[in-house]
């Protein structure tokens, strides 16, 4: 997903959501959000936030043409 449109704001900001193969279709197009409607307990640790981070930066990276 990508949102830019606040006049505020002005950057670019993109989620990656992954995309199962059994996604419900609750949680498709827009209601993908509703993952977000998870209690603290079901949250993602910080260290593993940060690590997958930094491995779809590497995997960004790897895609980047170099001139």
């Amino acid at each position: 997903m990508q949102f830019a449109e606040h006049p505020q704001h002005p950057h670019v900001h993109f989620h990656v959501v992954p995309r199962m193969a059994d996604q419900p279709d609750t949680h498709r197009g827009p209601q993908i959000m509703n993952y977000l409607k998870v209690s603290e307990a079901e949250y993602v640790d910080e260290a593993t936030m940060n690590a997958l981070g930094e491995k779809i930066r590497q995997a960004l990276s790897a895609m980047v043409i170099k001139k």
